[in-house]
């Protein structure tokens, strides 16, 4: 592991108390080598809570340093935070069961991930991961989105989304999630992802990855009285290092700990993980996630990998981000060609890119609508729309 003085050297004392907490929350180093840091070293306790806010790793940081001695008042905040992302975690495991259970009496497959099934089944407490949505993986059928839509049309949710039935064939192909969302007193009180697939279409994956293969590796698990069908290990372990390695880069230091806590607290296959990186093209986003897992954190898992050459720069990356400022077009396609595994990968996702951008967004339909023979001529109606926007702010 890379050791903490280091850490402070490379990235400041207060990502370097965040991550000996981390250790010792997975185990791999105790509470005293984090105790002696702390005297050792002078922290910013506001800059420290604003990283772990950031990284959404609140809970996992509090864990382990309310037994320390911080400030009362970082004590207070986080403990409040805490308790608040509790109840939050709790109200939308409640809520999941509850939909689980209208899409199945609607005969609909689909398969709850992330969120609280992640949480409890891996982190072994309702309490102890932040997370803000009801996340379902749903076969990659328009069919089935369609059932799904009309469950919700006599629901409490409200389709937000709003793509128009003739427009989406075409949505279905392009994008990877529909979602809903119900409010409470003018404000958004649950939010509702359907995926069919993990990670973009178009712009992650160079062979996509279907969500019928992951559905082959299921289990159950009983929530509030009900019986849930969830991914197994080995294949939410796919699907987790497709969203948050291939489509989201490894950007956050919880994704990190996502990874680190499914590794310590599950058994993936590892046969099965590598030859399903290899066949759909995230192999390097796979080895990435693996290297930081064990550099930073300690965890060395059961599957083989080879060190990435920009394993290290990902991590630096990663700690030396203290904003959540959103990444410009150009900026994320460079991004997602760096983590391709090969030059092959770079060149098929850089034709699929230009194929999407001729591709109309339900904007460019909303905008003016074409028959489908047309919509080559969206390629010009785009910048159109721009301009016109552009105008009109």
């Amino acid at each position: 592991m890379i050791a903490a003085s280091e850490l402070k050297r490379d990235f400041g004392t207060e990502v370097a108390v965040i991550i000996l907490a981390c250790r010792a929350f997975a185990g791999t180093a105790n509470e005293d080598e984090l105790k002696e840091f702390l005297q050792s070293n002078v922290t910013d306790w506001q800059l420290l809570y604003r990283i772990a806010a950031i990284h959404q790793l609140r809970p996992v940081v509090f864990k382990v340093l309310y037994k320390v001695d911080i400030p009362n008042e970082i004590k207070e905040q986080l403990q409040n935070d805490c308790k608040r992302i509790a109840l939050h975690n709790l109200e939308h495991a409640r809520e999941l069961t509850q939909l689980y259970g209208r899409i199945e009496d609607a005969g609909i497959t689909a398969i709850p991930w992330k969120g609280s099934i992640f949480c409890m089944r891996y982190y072994k407490d309702i309490g102890h991961r932040e997370f803000s949505d009801i996340d379902f993986l749903i076969k990659p059928e328009l069919s089935d989105l369609k059932a799904i839509k009309h469950v919700f049309e006599n629901s409490r949710y409200i389709d937000n989304t709003a793509i128009p039935d003739d427009f989406l064939k075409t949505y279905f192909k392009s994008a990877r999630e529909y979602y809903f969302d119900h409010y409470e007193d003018g404000e958004r009180k649950f939010h509702a992802e359907f995926h069919w697939s993990t990670a973009s279409q178009v712009f992650d994956f160079p062979t996509p990855m279907p969500n019928t293969l992951l559905f082959k590796g299921t289990e159950e698990i009983n929530l509030f009285g009900k019986k849930i069908t969830i991914l197994n290990d080995t294949h939410h372990l796919l699907a987790m290092v497709a969203h948050h390695g291939l489509n989201q880069r490894w950007e956050m230091l919880k994704y990190t700990m996502d990874l680190v806590m499914l590794l310590k607290n599950g058994a993936p296959d590892p046969k099965e993980v590598t030859e399903a990186s290899k066949t759909y093209g995230f192999n390097n986003a796979l080895n990435i996630g693996l290297y930081i897992a064990e550099h930073l954190i300690g965890i060395k898992s059961t599957i083989p990998y080879t060190s990435p050459k920009n394993g290290r720069k990902y991590l630096e990356t990663m700690l030396s981000s203290l904003n959540k400022a959103r990444k410009g077009t150009s900026d994320t396609l460079l991004l997602n060609l760096k983590i391709k595994d090969s030059f092959a990968d770079q060149v098929k996702m850089t034709g699929k890119y230009l194929r999407y951008a001729t591709t109309p967004s339900v904007l460019d339909y909303k905008f003016i609508k074409l028959p489908r023979g047309l919509y080559f001529l969206y390629a010009f109606v785009k910048p159109i729309r721009f301009v016109t926007e552009y105008v009109k702010k």
